[in-house]
């Protein structure tokens, strides 16, 4: 159905005697609405179909982890020791991480919980300082060897965890764990402590 505006438009008066051009009369024409109001009556359609044809009965099929409540950060869990550390997000900016998507791992990071249908599964990396990491996890507070020692291209004492082999190798770190748990080992797969070399 179209709808049309009254709009009214000044024409001049066709007479013989040019003085007379300051004389006119009003015609009333109409016109359809502007795209503008086409456009939000379209999308105002549209969110109304979705909501009444695939809207909210759409969100049982999903896991409870894949729709969070509106305004509640407790529909998410909290991320494992695993899951902590195999994340690349950063856990104060986007500590939504997306572990699976259909069917597949996704490892999105979002700074609010996932939608549904984004995701499958994710988790919350807010608590992940908290955990207590086991004593049997592999550090760099090791003994270098001889030879890297001689190498010439140690860190500094204050940064002492060093990359020994990797596309990381002779990078430098505080943390005893940065090459080991915080690292892939395609990144890093050896490090030590260079404050061990003689």
């Amino acid at each position: 159905m179209t709808s049309y505006q009254n709009t009214p438009m000044v024409l001049p008066v066709p007479s013989g005697d040019e003085d007379q051009s300051d004389v006119y009369a009003v015609e009333t024409t109409t016109r359809p609405f502007s795209k503008i109001g086409l456009a939000v009556l379209g999308s105002m359609a549209l969110v109304y179909s979705v909501f009444v044809f695939g809207g909210p009965s759409s969100l049982s099929s999903l896991p409870e982890s894949a729709v969070p409540m509106l305004g509640s950060k407790s529909a998410v869990a909290d991320c494992t020791f695993k899951e902590c550390y195999a994340s690349n997000c950063n856990a104060k900016v986007a500590p939504y991480t997306c572990l699976f998507h259909n069917g597949g791992p996704h490892g999105g990071c979002s700074p609010t919980p996932w939608i549904s249908g984004t995701c499958t599964k994710q988790c919350d990396l807010s608590a992940c300082d908290s955990l207590d990491i086991a004593k049997d996890v592999p550090t760099c507070d090791t003994k270098c060897d001889k030879e890297w020692c001689a190498s010439g291209r140690l860190c500094g004492s204050d940064v002492s965890y060093q990359c020994s082999v990797g596309s990381s190798a002779f990078g430098c770190s505080s943390d005893k764990y940065m090459w080991t748990l915080k690292t892939k080992s395609s990144s890093c797969s050896s490090c030590c402590n260079v404050n061990t070399c003689d």
